[in-house]
């Protein structure tokens, strides 16, 4: 399962979405902000891979960022 998942898993329900509101919180807004800030980093993570070396020495550091962008 990943971020992303989880994230669209979440339904919210009229209590959660009130007691948003209660707080001056649009909860729905915020969660769509949230996928579109996981898609941003699914992104740069991608802009980065196109150039990072992924051998010896720097191995480590794009398998890093595979992991990453794998739970995102």
């Amino acid at each position: 399962m990943t971020i992303t998942t989880d994230i669209n898993a979440i339904t919210l329900t009229p209590n959660a979405i009130a007691s948003g509101q209660a707080a001056a919180v649009n909860l729905p807004s915020l969660l769509t902000q949230l996928l579109v800030h996981v898609g941003e980093k699914q992104r740069l993570i991608k802009e980065i891979q196109k150039v990072h070396p992924s051998t010896g020495g720097d191995a480590a550091n794009y398998a890093a960022l595979s992991a990453i962008l794998a739970k995102l």
